[in-house]
């Protein structure tokens, strides 16, 4: 397996990627692990957790967090849960619309394909095969791993086995790892875990839609406010977690207003020791927020090949953000 560094540095030496591993580094390096866990070893030998597991047995979770409990010098059970969800949630969100978004592929991120290990800043999230779902067109249509979709079954795959939907609290998502999304497996881990209400955990979802959206309109333009609103209309109970503002871009950027959330749930990180507000928190200051938000966006640019600069205020997966 490929080390992070080597990984990053191929990827930048290509314009055009045609590798299945670089071209998912390409829009992901900084957000997971940078290469698929080893086929023929056991990522559980090595620290992994496999989220499937979590259908089964959501006390899974204890040595994430245990190793969160020493990042944020904490004991407090409830806490720590909700900020290894939000960690999680947060990478795995916002990679699958970066991907989306950019370059029109689903990477698989199932309950049976993705894995979860505790890094020193944050979760650490991992895939176990790179299979993608692409488009005909697509340049790594015919390889191996690869599937192609029509494009209305992507968004459905998507919607349905990326981000998935809520159930009852106790409740394990129907059907089998390999159809019910790694998101939906944490968020109903979490709530057969700790008491804890749904909206706080899909609020990280979609405020990971919503940020990576904004970030995607310096690159795409106006449709990344058209994909947004296409998974929203999907899924109205995410849109009703955040609050969407319209930022005017600099005069050199072409694409006109970005649009951004801030969150109406809060990720619960200021209760920690030393936790701070992020910079979406429900509980901020509004006015200061927009001003604070609106220039970041109007700065922010796109790397070129690449979009590596780890993410938009308030969805960093690592510990000092939310």
């Amino acid at each position: 397996m490929l080390s992070p560094p080597n990984l990053k540095e191929e990827v930048r030496r290509s314009e055009r990627p045609t590798d299945v591993l670089a071209a998912i580094a390409c829009a992901v390096y900084d957000r997971m692990h940078p290469a698929p866990l080893d086929r023929g070893d056991d990522p559980a030998s090595s620290g992994w957790l496999h989220v499937a597991d979590l259908l089964r047995d959501p006390d899974g979770l204890e040595p994430l967090i245990g190793a969160a409990s020493a990042r944020f010098r904490s004991q407090d059970r409830a806490l720590l849960v909700a900020q290894v969800a939000r960690e999680a949630i947060s990478a795995l969100v916002t990679v699958a619309v970066e991907l989306w978004g950019r370059q029109r592929r689903v990477l698989d991120l199932s309950a049976a394909n993705v894995w979860l290990r505790a890094g020193e800043t944050a979760v650490v999230v991992g895939v176990h095969q790179p299979w993608l779902a692409v488009l005909a067109d697509d340049l790594l249509a015919g390889q191996p791993g690869v599937e192609v979709i029509a494009e209305r079954r992507m968004f459905d795959r998507l919607v349905d086995q990326t981000i998935g939907y809520p159930v009852p609290p106790g409740a394990v998502p129907p059907g089998q790892p390999a159809t019910i999304a790694a998101v939906a497996a944490i968020v109903a881990a979490v709530r057969r875990s700790i008491r804890c209400g749904e909206r706080q955990l899909w609020g990280t979802a979609a405020l990971a839609i919503a940020s990576t959206s904004a970030k995607l309109a310096h690159a795409v333009g106006r449709r990344a406010d058209t994909d947004r609103d296409m998974v929203f209309a999907s899924r109205p109970d995410l849109a009703r977690t955040v609050e969407l503002i319209q930022a005017e871009a600099d005069a050199d950027v072409a694409t006109g207003p970005v649009t951004f959330g801030l969150r109406r749930t809060c990720c619960l990180l200021f209760k920690l020791p030393d936790g701070d507000r992020c910079a979406t928190c429900s509980l901020g200051d509004r006015d200061a927020q927009i001003v604070e938000l609106t220039d970041w966006y109007r700065r922010y640019r796109p790397r070129q090949g690449c979009d590596g600069d780890g993410g938009a205020p308030g969805i960093s997966s690592s510990s000092s953000s939310a």
